[in-house]
């Protein structure tokens, strides 16, 4: 059977796309079965009366709930529990009340910080990685991305159940990024030895005990260092067992990457062949993309995520649904040339034509599930015009959400809140050990901060909408 022509298929069904922020609900909290454990290799005076206490309340008050399965640390008496987290270096100036608010809202926790797709929908508003100084960051360092985790596990050690087990935490996953994309997600430690998203997987699966996101719109088929580490995240994800432990392996195609709207923007200002070159980069840019991951797609939780304007939108000319299908058109016909391609030499993805079809076709049909709704951050708000639908729904949640922070006077009215997917408030630990929340319409600083060695040092802003001048304080944090 030979893989039929791209444009033999005319009838594609667009249906609504499950919007992002609701994968956080998708799957249930797990609890830990930790033993309860005092000292874990980390220094701890003696001699410190505040632990002893801590230790003795928490002993006692355990006892209480043996016939309760889940354990959370809102269950307890948060003064008492106070010293429990003593000698744990990162947590060096926090409470056990913040702590416990981290833990029932963390989500997101930013490896590395920026993005060079540029897409003009990002939720985050994305900027290339700033540039590292003395002053500045744009990643984690190795010992504060350890000092985290390992500050974490202690901790869930010491009071012996996961510390992520709170009853309002909705979100089902961990994710290591903000505003970065996961094929350049790298650390380095202090020996030069890379780890990158399947070993920060992993670290983040023992201690949170959690699903892990992979999100990405696709690499610079240029980047060889890119390449391969895409090729081995294929290959270790094919596997089952391993794709069970993450929520899911997105890909972003969509009409708002950098380098189409550049190649929109040259149409529009009369430079065809500059424009034509841009859009045959990213084609081909994508093509390469679909046909590296095509071993994914038997997996169901091999997500497209695929956005654009409705056709009656008031979105200008290329951003809509049906520039979204002519697109993917171009797109496939390279990825049906590099199936073929395979066929003749290596037959690294596909070994025959009746294979090659079945992962076209796989393609086409996920190609058609589009969302036509996008959050309208501040690099959307450029596109989208003031009286759109999209921007109008946008600002009154990002009002809302304002409100809401305006009127918490109480960790009891926050958790109340949380409740209501359509108002949750999700935790986000930057690079610097800053403490944030977003709604991903907008975003909020908190007074929380690690005790990371790059503490105090500059990120790049967090995005969307961060209201600088209405934080949640610690006061309030602390008011259980």
């Amino acid at each position: 059977m030979k893989i039929s022509s791209v444009q033999n298929y005319s009838n594609i069904s667009f249906s609504p796309k499950t919007q992002k922020a609701q994968t956080f609900q998708q799957n249930p909290v797990v609890q830990h079965n930790f033993a309860p454990s005092f000292s874990g290799g980390f220094p701890l005076n003696v001699h410190s009366p505040k632990y002893f206490a801590a230790k003795t309340y928490l002993c006692m008050a355990k006892q209480a709930y043996k016939k309760v399965k889940t354990l959370d640390l809102y269950m307890f008496d948060l003064n008492k529990l106070d010293g429990i987290q003593e000698g744990i270096n990162v947590f060096k100036g926090l409470n056990m009340k913040e702590i416990a608010f981290v833990a029932d809202t963390v989500a997101e926790i930013t490896v590395n910080r920026g993005c060079r797709n540029i897409c003009a929908h990002c939720y985050a508003s994305a900027k290339a990685p700033i540039k590292e100084t003395a002053n500045q960051i744009n990643k984690m360092s190795w010992n504060d991305f350890t000092s985290l985790t390992d500050g974490f596990e202690e901790l869930n050690k010491r009071v012996g159940f996961s510390i992520f087990s709170q009853k309002s935490n909705k979100h089902a996953m961990i994710i290591p990024f903000h505003d970065a994309d996961c094929s350049s997600i790298v650390l380095k430690d202090n020996d030069g030895k890379e780890h990158d998203f399947i070993d920060i997987a992993e670290r983040f699966e023992k201690v949170f005990n959690l699903p892990i996101l992979f999100d990405t719109a696709g690499w610079n088929i240029q980047d060889v260092k890119a390449q391969k580490r895409m090729e081995k995240y294929v290959e270790y994800y094919s596997k089952p067992e391993n794709f069970k432990k993450l929520e899911g392996f997105n890909l972003s195609v969509n009409p708002f990457h950098a380098m189409y709207a550049k190649s929109l923007e040259l149409k529009q200002n009369r430079k065809p062949e500059l424009a034509e070159k841009l859009y045959d980069l990213y084609t081909t840019r994508m093509a390469n993309v679909l046909y590296t991951l095509t071993p994914l797609q038997e997996n169901p939780r091999f997500n497209f995520i695929a956005r654009s304007a409705a056709d009656k939108s008031k979105l200008p000319k290329g951003f809509k649904s049906k520039d979204l299908r002519v697109l993917y058109m171009d797109i496939l016909e390279k990825v049906n040339k590099l199936y073929k391609k395979d066929i003749k030499g290596e037959q690294k993805i596909v070994k025959n034509e009746d294979e090659a079809f079945k992962c076209f076709s796989d393609y086409y049909e996920r190609l058609g599930d589009i969302s036509k709704t996008i959050s309208v951050s501040e690099r959307a708000s450029k596109i989208v015009p003031d009286n759109d639908v999209m921007a109008i729904a946008d600002k009154e949640m990002r009002n809302r959400s304002l409100q809401d922070i305006q009127n918490i006077k109480r960790v009891r009215d926050f958790r109340k809140i949380n409740k209501d997917m359509n108002r949750h408030f999700y935790g986000i630990v930057d690079a610097n050990g800053d403490y944030y929340l977003t709604t991903f319409r907008t975003s909020f600083p908190t007074e929380i901060k690690f005790n990371f060695e790059n503490k105090g040092k500059t990120t790049a802003p967090i995005a969307p909408y961060l209201q600088k001048d209405t934080p949640l304080t610690r006061n309030v944090i602390n008011n259980v």
